[in-house]
């Protein structure tokens, strides 16, 4: 969750703010850009390259230099430009390498995107082209799908003929690996333009949304093994998963120092690896050491990560015991869980 201070923290110049900013929004991305529905309909070759985390990361670092470039000041608007900018991006996805059926001309990119951030606002020429055209009704209805307006596609009977898409081995995601990064930039700048600010998406909010994702701060270096200052150097870049990997060597070298464990454990859920951060915590206990303070914070953001609310909660009620530099933030995130958790049943 990205706050209104961390927008203006950025936009006054603290660097920190503006690691944290980045970092979020290249998250937020890469949630798009490796959600298990864009990875099945893409095919084969175009999942491989999401899947692959360094081709992922130079699209997401696009994204953030693309957005953060327009210095916004609202956290929701800056949300609805990552994910129109990222919606954009999927969209090539799922188009490259397709054999069209029937020659017929379809939606423009970005008017795949609007029909799917504001479905209320189409026009009746896109309606009208959607119930004839299944081609852009699945690309609609997946867009929904990835930027969390919808569970799940819907139907493709509702959309009409049979749906048939097929990729050729030789044209996949060719304009991914060919066109420069300039005209992703101008791509997604013009479809900023077209698109109103006030466009009413609301993305439905899931557990992993309200995980906290940003680089940790570290405490008491002076405690802390050589070596600790490479791993803040990796976390000014808002590199997560390189400090996370350094750490790791580190407590390896110093597996007595617990603090390590959790530092690991807080790099990787920013990283977005909720799963190493857990089994770095787990190396801990296995080791018969008590987890020290943000330890239990990291656990649970990873367990939302994760989708996992009662162990969040869990987690959570942890912290507020042991962390009293985070106890408010476990009451209020364990308000939410609660809350998302009671709407679900």
């Amino acid at each position: 969750m990205l706050k209104p201070d961390d927008l203006a923290r950025w936009r006054a110049g603290d660097s920190d703010a503006a690691t944290t900013v980045s970092v979020w929004v290249r998250g937020r991305a890469d949630r798009i850009l490796r959600h298990a529905a864009l990875l099945e309909a893409a095919g084969p070759g175009v999942a491989a390259q999401l899947r692959d985390r360094e081709t992922r990361g130079a699209w997401t670092g696009r994204v953030a230099q693309e957005v953060m470039a327009r210095e916004v000041g609202d956290p929701k608007r800056l949300e609805v430009m990552v994910v129109a900018s990222t919606a954009l991006l999927a969209v090539d996805a799922l188009r490259d390498g397709r054999v069209w059926e029937g020659g017929a001309e379809h939606l423009e990119r970005r008017s795949v995107v609007r029909a799917a951030m504001a479905p209320a606002r189409r026009e009746p020429a896109v309606v009208t082209h959607m119930k004839s055209c299944t081609h852009c009704f699945r690309d609609v209805s997946l867009l929904q799908v990835i930027t969390g307006r919808l569970p799940k596609p819907l139907s493709a009977s509702a959309a009409g003929p049979s749906f048939k898409a097929t990729l050729s081995p030789a044209r996949v995601f060719s304009r991914w690996t060919i066109l420069p990064a300039a005209v992703f930039l101008l791509i997604g700048a013009w479809a900023f333009t077209k698109m109103d600010d006030t466009v009413g998406w609301q993305e439905e909010v899931s557990l992993e949304d309200l995980a906290e994702r940003h680089p940790p701060k570290l405490h008491s270096i002076s405690q802390l093994p050589p070596g600790v200052q490479q791993v803040i150097a990796d976390l000014a870049r808002g590199d997560c998963f390189a400090a996370g990997a350094r750490v790791r060597s580190l407590r390896r070298a110093h597996p007595n120092v617990a603090q390590l464990y959790v530092v690991e454990a807080q790099s990787m859920v920013c990283a977005g690896e909720p799963q190493r951060a857990l089994d770095a915590l787990e190396d801990l206990e296995e080791a018969g050491m008590l987890i020290p303070r943000g330890g239990h914070w990291a656990q649970a953001q990873a367990h939302l990560l994760l989708d996992q609310g009662p162990e969040a909660l869990d987690a959570l009620g942890k912290a507020r015991l042991s962390d009293d530099r985070r106890r408010a933030l476990a009451i209020d995130q364990a308000r939410l869980i609660r809350k998302r958790l009671g709407e679900a049943l």
